[in-house]
């Protein structure tokens, strides 16, 4: 008898089979296999962006409704709050601790200088700047806090990346139904329970196309990455790998020293035990580069760690949207890879606003690929106002941080999830803690 294959097997090894395929498909690109190798990474990257939109569909109302019932989960206002706050104090700790790590191993390592003094910007002007960013959006405008309060209903759900406003909406109604008389809080809980039961069949669903849609996203990007700019030289290669090195080694400091720290001294669990049931969930998250469509995965891990479910729902949930430590983190080192590429040092004072934005910023980042690139671009604006970054310079820049950036988005956002999960087995011990207390 056959024995059938766990889904965290087949999505691994539909990620290995993913990056086989596309380095055999570098092996035959020439002049006959070029045209019918971009067209096979054209027809793999619409089947992988198909996946990939159907999960951040549910992904949403997902959220919402996880939020919603894990607030009714509390006994009162109170424990929401004590939940609510932890949660807020943890999720911002570690944003500005991933924040002060990227500028500290930035101006440590200097990706910016190294690549200055290889000669990558001798091979890499304004126009290879304009190719690369002709297939990307940066948007002048980001959302502002008088959006967080919307004027339509339906807009809001209309927009993934306004996931912020739907948490805030969820958290409001959550509330609203906890003051609820018991009979009428009985029928809207049987209601929104019903509806994210439905939803999470659904993810079941779309799940069961995983392997086939995470081979389709990643085939494609490897596909690409061997494909285009093939006229660049290696000293820019060089440079740029320097560059995905300081962001790797930034995120490794944040799996290995911070929520090692956070585990092992705070909570009940070891930290090899909660790497081993976050092992899911960060693959996923790693294949989507996507933390709201990792939602449901990161909740089945962390409720493996016995969190429990009142605060399991409401923490992952939140942390989707705003708790960005990988996110953070890389816009850090971004920043000053760009500053220094063109000779422009930040001084501390500079490097102190530039921190207090990042952590800001992050807060509200859309969980979606590529959604940091539109807060670092508006930070360079900034900087372009504060006379440091010149037009030209900003858009070299950001094109030089697009070339890596979605193999560096798939790390950061599986560090990004397992911050989450952190936190929220923080938050659940503390409460526990609090709850033994009471009793005593």
């Amino acid at each position: 008898m056959i024995k059938k294959i766990s889904p965290t097997k087949q999505i691994f090894l539909s990620l290995l089979s993913s990056i086989v395929f596309a380095v055999v498909c570098s092996k035959l690109s020439n002049d006959i296999w070029s045209a019918r190798i971009k067209l096979i990474a054209s027809t793999l990257g619409i089947l992988g962006q198909t996946f990939l939109n159907a999960l951040q569909l549910i992904g949403i109302p997902l959220a919402f409704f996880s939020i919603v019932n894990g607030i009714n989960k509390t006994k009162n206002k109170r424990e929401l709050a004590q939940i609510g706050a932890l949660t807020m104090m943890f999720y911002v700790g570690t944003t500005i601790f991933a924040t002060t790590v990227g500028l500290i191993i930035g101006n440590i390592l200097q990706p910016g200088v190294i690549f200055r003094k290889l000669g990558g910007l001798q091979g890499f002007g304004k126009a290879a700047a304009d190719d690369i960013l002709s297939s990307k959006s940066f948007g002048k405008e980001v959302p502002s806090v008088t959006s967080w309060i919307p004027d339509n209903l339906f807009k809001v759900f209309a927009d993934n990346q306004n996931l912020i406003v739907i948490i805030i909406l969820a958290i409001v109604i959550g509330v609203a139904i906890l003051e609820l008389p018991t009979k009428a809080k009985s029928g809207a809980l049987t209601f929104c329970s019903t509806v994210e039961t439905i939803f999470v069949r659904v993810m079941g669903y779309i799940m069961t196309f995983a392997p086939i849609g995470i081979f389709g996203i990643v085939s494609s990007l490897f596909i690409k990455l061997t494909q285009e700019n093939p006229t660049i030289i290696t000293n820019i290669l060089i440079g740029i790998s320097y560059y995905m090195f300081t962001v790797v080694f930034g995120l490794s400091i944040m799996l290995f020293v911070l929520y090692p720290l956070m585990i092992s001294f705070f909570t009940d669990v070891s930290y090899s035990r909660f790497l081993r049931t976050m092992r899911p969930a960060q693959i996923f998250a790693f294949s989507t580069s996507s933390s709201t469509a990792t939602i449901h995965k990161t909740c089945e891990a962390v409720g493996e760690l016995n969190v429990s479910d009142k605060v399991n729902r409401f923490v992952i949930s939140l942390g989707a949207t705003m708790n960005m430590d990988g996110t953070a983190l890389f816009q850090g080192v971004a920043i000053l890879f760009i500053t220094q590429v063109f000779c422009h040092p930040l001084t501390w004072y500079q490097q102190v606003y530039c921190a207090c934005y990042l952590t800001i910023s992050s807060i509200g980042v859309a969980g979606i690929p590529g959604g940091s690139l539109i807060t670092t671009y508006v930070l360079l604006s900034k900087l372009n106002v504060m006379g440091i970054l010149s037009n030209e310079e900003i858009s070299i820049g950001l094109a030089l941080v697009c070339l890596p950036d979605r193999p560096l988005d798939m790390i950061r956002t599986a560090v990004n999830i397992t911050g989450d999960s952190a936190v929220a087995k923080l938050v659940d011990s503390c409460c526990t803690d609090k709850e033994k207390e009471y009793r005593a």
